[in-house]
């Protein structure tokens, strides 16, 4: 049994739902706009297979400055919008898709999600949500409420992860091939003592917003995040719960599940 490999099994109501699955995405800025269409796109390719993909909260209080541009999504022509409406607005008209922009902060919120999705800046706000989805949920028992995943994007100038938790210990089917693991750590309990807050300190110029954070590190960190998440869609399962990202050194590292944490 210690020789088997250790695996996460994707809650099966993730992959045969009544209904969209709900998602919470906090922070749309420079890797939460490129996570938001890569979701998108993703839940396009599920509605052609005949699942019901996602029904999607985007939630950011900021509005869109010239700094931005370039780093994140958003257009010249956007300067001035909210960032959870413009990219909403975006992804719904092109992709026919009804999800919803929250243009506030998402602090104290009761509008959890079975999967929470968090791009933020600052380790008091991942603390505050993963206190938040703890509490929120009450067992490994799905409704659209309860939240049961949460996968978090970080980054510093040029380099980042994607790590994905459960909020609680999830069912795991009998295997003899695998050894099923049903907790995968928040990332708060886990790298708390490792988390530094990003100056979040506004930039006057798009020159100074890419000295802090690189061109580039942003849609890096959101592919490997929406490549973790689709490999757990498309196989029902994964040996890695997590990818580290160093654009320095142009490397990809993948995160493997531990059998006992």
């Amino acid at each position: 049994m210690n020789n088997l490999e250790a695996v996460h099994y994707l809650h099966p109501i993730f992959l045969q739902p009544p209904h969209p699955i709900t998602v919470n995405i906090i922070g749309a800025g420079g890797t939460g706009s490129h996570f938001c269409y890569a979701l998108a796109n993703m839940a396009q390719t599920l509605l052609e297979t005949g699942h019901p993909a996602f029904f999607v909260k985007v939630y950011d209080e900021d509005t869109i400055q010239k700094p931005n541009i370039g780093r994140t999504t958003y257009s010249r022509s956007e300067i001035g919008l909210n960032k959870a409406v413009a990219i909403v607005n975006r992804i719904n008209h092109s992709a026919g898709l009804t999800w919803q922009a929250v243009p506030k902060r998402y602090d104290n919120q009761r509008e959890t999600a079975n999967m929470t999705i968090t791009c933020v800046h600052t380790k008091g706000d991942r603390v505050m949500i993963g206190k938040q989805l703890t509490n929120a949920n009450k067992s490994n028992n799905y409704s659209p409420t309860n939240p049961l995943y949460w996968l978090d994007c970080g980054n510093a100038t040029d380099t980042g992860q994607a790590i994905l938790s459960t909020v609680t210990k999830l069912q795991q089917p009998k295997s003899n091939m695998y050894l099923p693991v049903g907790y995968l750590p928040l990332v708060t309990e886990e790298y708390g003592e490792f988390m530094v807050d990003e100056p979040d300190t506004p930039s006057c110029s798009v020159a100074e917003a890419i000295s802090k954070q690189d061109l580039f590190i942003n849609p890096s960190i959101s592919l490997a995040a929406i490549k973790l998440l689709w490999q757990y869609f498309k196989q029902g399962m994964s040996h890695y719960r997590g990818v580290f990202v160093n654009n320095r050194n142009h490397s990809t590292v993948g995160l493997p599940i531990k059998a006992k944490y």
